[in-house]
């Protein structure tokens, strides 16, 4: 990213801002690590380094949309939540409508019920947000799973989107529909 970076700058503290904030308030919520602080590996401080670092001379961020591409078993649903919750805690964003979708509803939910298990194992964080069935709150701020049903998103002012599988969507209706949805945000 440094190639073709003129006018834009990279903020080192807020890049390691969200890193440590992973580290220490995100944990694994399944398997033998459950409940034990993440410790990202360097791909995954290179990703969120990259998103939330990288800055336009305003001051938001460079980069508005990412793909991640990785092999099964990297952790990708885990690393999404922590992105989830970064968002949720430390953008500042008013309103912020922050969502996950995918092919089927059942798969966005890994990503919900993952936010939701890191919440629920640090009690810091689980006094400052509300958990519903389908919905987590932190003030006016909300997270959803949602269907893949693109015709019922229009409404939407998103700003956060993890469109997970993306490769198994049966098109780009959905997608374009979020993408769409996030240009009211300015970051």
């Amino acid at each position: 990213p440094f190639e073709q970076s003129e006018g834009y700058v990279f903020d080192a503290e807020e890049a390691q801002l969200r890193i440590d904030f992973v580290e220490a308030a995100c944990t694994h919520v399944k398997g033998k690590l459950a409940g034990t602080p993440i410790k990202l590996e360097d791909w995954q401080k290179s990703l969120h380094a990259n998103l939330f670092g990288w800055k336009k001379p305003n001051g938001e961020r460079r980069f508005r949309e990412a793909f991640v591409y990785v092999p099964r078993g990297n952790a990708k649903t885990t690393n999404a939540a922590t992105i989830v919750l970064s968002c949720m805690c430390l953008d500042n964003e008013p309103g912020a409508e922050c969502y996950s979708a995918a092919a089927e509803r059942e798969q966005a939910r890994l990503c919900f019920e993952c936010v939701e298990g890191m919440i629920k194992n640090r009690p810091e964080l689980e006094k400052r947000f509300n958990i519903f069935k389908y919905s987590i709150t932190r003030g006016d701020n909300s997270y959803k799973a949602i269907s893949a049903e693109a015709k019922s998103k229009h409404g939407f002012n998103a700003h956060l989107v993890v469109n997970d599988e993306l490769h198994a969507h049966k098109d780009g209706e959905l997608t374009e529909t979020l993408m769409t949805s996030t240009l009211k945000r300015s970051q």
